[in-house]
This record gives C-alpha cells, sequence and structure tokens, in this order.
C-alpha cells in the first residue's frame, strides 16, 4: 500500500459544510490579543498557549473556539474566500477588514491520507438459512351481537350474542432463520487527516499559530469469506 498519499479526489475540499466541520489544536500567543466573542464583547486572550477549536459553519464564516482559563469563548471570522472550493495546500487568507477582528489569518490547509498494510483475521457475522417451520396459532374466543328480524315482519326482530370459541391450528412454511457465525477477512485501514497551520498577524507582526486538525480512519475489506 501507498503511504502518505497526498490531495485524494473527494477529500480534499474542507470536509461536509452542509454539516459543522470541527478541528481540534492550539492557539500559541507571543502577545495577549484582542478579539471580539459572539457577543460582540472585546475579549482579551492572554500570551501562552490555549485549547482551541476551529469550526467551519458555512463557507464564508469559521469560528475560533478559544478556552481562557476555565471558559470557553468563541470569536467568528467573516471571510470573502469560498472556504468549499478550497483543496489541499490552498493558502487561507482572512484580513482584519473582511473578518471584523483585529488580526489578520493567514496559512496552508492540507490533506493527508496514509494506508496500513493488509491484515488477516476472522470475524464474527450473520448468516440466513430457508427452514421448514410449524407453530401452533391461536384464534381468540370471539362474541358479536346478531339482530335478527321476522321475514314476514320486518318490524319483529330481536338481538342475540353469538360467540365462537378459541381455536389453535397448525400453521407451516419456510422460514428466515438467522445464525451466528464466522469468517476468513482480510482488510485494510486508511486514515485521512485535515489540517490548518495559521499565523496570527498582528500590525504586520506575527503574534502567535493556529494549528489544528482532525483525522478520520475507515476500514476497507479486501475478501471476506462466505459467513458459516
Amino acid at each position: 500500500m501507498k503511504k502518505n498519499i497526498r490531495s485524494i479526489i473527494g477529500l480534499t475540499v474542507l470536509l461536509g459544510l452542509t454539516s459543522c466541520k470541527e478541528l481540534g489544536g492550539s492557539l500559541s500567543l507571543r502577545e495577549a490579543i484582542a478579539l471580539k466573542n459572539d457577543s460582540n464583547d472585546s475579549v482579551q486572550v492572554p500570551a501562552g498557549s490555549h485549547q482551541a477549536e476551529l469550526k467551519v459553519n458555512s463557507k464564508k464564516k469559521v469560528n475560533l473556539i478559544v478556552k481562557i482559563g476555565d471558559e470557553k469563548q468563541t470569536f467568528i471570522f467573516k471571510t470573502d474566500q469560498n472556504l468549499k472550493k478550497i483543496k489541499s495546500g490552498d493558502r487561507i487568507q482572512i484580513t482584519a477588514d473582511k473578518s471584523g477582528q483585529g488580526v489578520d489569518i493567514d496559512g496552508i490547509y492540507a490533506v493527508t491520507s496514509s494506508s496500513s498494510g493488509t491484515q488477516r483475521s476472522v470475524e464474527s457475522c450473520t448468516y440466513t438459512t430457508l427452514e421448514w417451520r410449524c407453530r401452533n396459532v391461536t384464534t381468540p374466543a370471539s362474541c358479536q351481537v346478531v339482530r335478527e328480524c321476522n321475514p314476514q315482519n320486518p318490524t319483529q326482530c330481536s338481538e342475540r350474542n353469538v360467540c365462537r370459541p378459541a381455536e389453535t391450528r397448525e400453521v407451516c412454511g419456510n422460514e428466515t432463520v438467522y445464525h451466528n457465525g464466522h469468517q476468513d477477512v482480510e482488510f485494510y485501514h486508511t486514515t485521512t487527516t485535515e489540517a490548518v497551520r495559521l499565523q496570527v498577524v498582528k500590525d504586520a507582526r506575527n503574534v502567535g499559530e493556529l494549528n489544528a486538525s482532525d483525522s478520520e480512519t475507515n476500514k476497507h475489506y479486501t475478501f471476506q469469506s462466505v459467513c458459516r
């Protein structure tokens, strides 16, 4: 298997903008910066390393969530750049005048993928058989009110209860039966990682870095024997 395959078609777009995409990492600052939170209040983000998340909610907006002390603050960065069309190796540039924040963001978005070697194993599975089965089916007792009238004089009518006793009969036919079994398999794993490395620029000075990533591992079968 080839390893470290870059720019795989279908994985190079910033994943799933139809749903919220989250990248987790850290924001490291050499000096404090002021950002406006989602309530439009100015929040001082102190120098140092902070736990951070980058959430892509739409093609024109990114939410930066930073943990400051015991509290998480959300900062919204607007952009004219179409994030839906970003591919691995593309540059992300969010200027302060467009974002509504006091800093510029500049960096690279990258997607990498690696594959493990083929592995062999025995796994549990379920299989079905069609078998002839008979079972007793009981029809419960039932009663109903019957109205009877004199054919010679339709105005002369009476009502009486007509009851049928419970009845049990045997019903046979083919049924699908499920069984637990095992099968021989061969498979490999692929791991795809999305990452952003962004510089935080204030007054033309690099004052920090935002590094965030997200990985997804999938299992691919190359062989599956009959389940028995």
